[in-house]
């Protein structure tokens, strides 16, 4: 189980190209899955979406759950998320 508190911006690279990065802290307990070796990780998300005219946008995020352990001892998962979003209103 994972909650997690951070930043997430945009920033637009060409009129239509948004690196979208973001970083949490996450609280984690393992609650049957996967042992991290902390219950406080970090976790960077970087991003990169297409927006269209409209305002609709498809995109790529990659992120990395992890201890941060420097030794190299760090336990983690990865994940990668197509995502689409559409403006409301």
């Amino acid at each position: 189980m994972d909650g997690h508190a951070g930043f997430h911006g945009d920033t637009a690279l060409t009129r239509r190209l948004l690196p979208e990065p973001a970083a949490a802290v996450s609280g984690y307990s393992r609650a049957g899955s996967e042992r991290m070796g902390s219950s406080v990780l970090l976790r960077p998300e970087p991003g990169l979406s297409c927006q269209r005219a409209d305002g609709d946008r498809i995109g790529l995020q990659i992120a990395h759950l992890f201890k941060g352990d420097p030794y190299g001892r760090s336990q983690g998962e990865n994940w990668a998320v197509v995502f689409c979003s559409v403006p409301v209103g």
